[in-house]
């Protein structure tokens, strides 16, 4: 059974159609995951999704039925237990140790690292979003890999004939060829204005030549032939450094290249006007929500106890509520940190990210994606030099 989850949410009276209506806008508009549109929009916990999309593919795999998933989630919500406890509670199904089939199969196909799926795991478990789409804005493998292999478990899961056979080794033979593409992305900078048809080929190889012999630089050159301005090179060389960064893909920056280029507005301009309102608007705690690294009743608790803990006065009182309301992101830093939400560092990493998402640099997911990639790697460098320096 293939039951979307805003259809599943809607049957287990999660949510209502008007709900789902407002959650389908907002994702066409950033780009988020329907079931983080939600959270964002405080319709449904990051809890509840969770399970939602734990049982939604136990449905799919038919391992629950209709009722028993609608019985479930009941439960859950009602007793504020575990899927797990729920499971064993009814006598379902222990489905503890399960492991990621589509990360196993990538596995499997040499297209990622067994060393590196349970971080990528984790990164899924982190943010709440869905694998594939960790997978991509880690450069882990590419779309048309991660397409593939989704093909290949649709073909698995269906009854399978002489023909579907056939299929099967087809597309697995497809995605080996295609693992050996690389994720690389060529940041040179003739690549890029070349992406952003900003110059010619013909341009470029003159300027690669002329560029040889007097030893110049390639950009000088385009600039000083009129073949770009100033302000197209300075832009473009800001554009590399943020791909070499990992922290845009190359479509991307050939668009605000190309942009630049035609209007000759700068840079940060040209980037605000592409960035969803929504996310030009976000305040940081809804960015460390979304990101799972807080949800929003932890947030309201950890405020109304900052703000009695800190101020006496009723005009104090009311300043910092304003400044909590208005989301200052030092203050919400402060509060969070003080209710032992998260570290400091987590905070210092995600403001970093979550203003990289306001500027346009980076898409709202692949912000999400890269803080929660960020903090674990951290984290696991810390625990590294802990051991290291431990007594033998």
């Amino acid at each position: 059974m293939d039951l979307l989850i805003g259809d599943a949410l809607m049957r287990w009276d999660i949510i209502k159609q008007q709900e789902l209506d407002a959650a389908l806008s907002l994702s066409t508009e950033t780009a988020l995951p329907l079931g983080k549109s939600l959270i964002a929009l405080n319709m449904i916990s990051a809890t509840d999704l969770r399970i939602s999309v734990q049982l939604q593919s136990m449905l799919r795999d038919e391992i629950l039925s209709s009722g028993e998933a609608e019985r479930i989630m009941h439960l859950c919500r009602v007793k504020k237990i575990s899927l797990s406890q729920a499971l064993i509670k009814t006598g379902l199904i222990s489905v503890s140790g399960q492991r990621s089939r589509l990360g196993q199969l990538l596995v499997d196909f040499e297209c990622l690292e067994e060393r590196d799926l349970p971080r990528l795991l984790q990164i899924t478990q982190t943010t709440g979003l869905p694998l594939g789409m960790v997978l991509v804005n880690c450069r882990a493998v590419n779309q048309t890999v991660l397409d593939t292999v989704i093909r290949i478990q649709k073909l698995r899961r269906s009854p399978s004939s002489a023909e579907e056979h056939k299929a099967l080794k087809g597309e697995i033979d497809k995605v080996r060829g295609n693992c050996k593409s690389s994720t690389v992305i060529d940041t040179r900078l003739g690549s890029l204005l070349l992406n952003g048809e900003v110059i010619s080929k013909a341009e470029l190889r003159t300027a690669l030549d002329i560029s040889l012999v007097n030893q110049s630089f390639i950009g000088q050159l385009l600039v000083e032939f009129s073949w770009i301005t100033a302000k197209t090179l300075e832009a473009a060389l800001e554009l590399q450094q943020a791909l070499r960064q990992g922290l845009m893909d190359i479509e991307s920056a050939a668009q605000i290249l190309r942009s630049v280029h035609i209007t000759q507005n700068n840079m940060q301009g040209v980037m605000k006007k592409r960035t969803p309102v929504y996310i030009r608007k976000m305040l940081f705690g809804k960015f460390l929500i979304i990101s799972g690294f807080i949800d929003q009743h932890e947030l309201e608790t950890a405020s109304h106890d900052f703000v009695t803990a800190t101020v006496t006065f009723d005009a104090e009182r009311a300043a910092l509520i304003e400044k909590i309301k208005c989301e200052d992101p030092y203050v919400v830093k402060d509060l969070v940190c003080k209710a032992g939400l998260a570290s400091p560092r987590t905070i210092d990493v995600g403001l970093k990210y979550w203003q990289l998402a306001r500027d346009g640099f980076l898409p709202l997911v692949k912000a999400m994606v890269l803080f929660a990639d960020h903090v674990l790697e951290g984290e696991e460098l810390l625990r590294s030099q802990f051991v290291s320096a431990a007594p033998s």
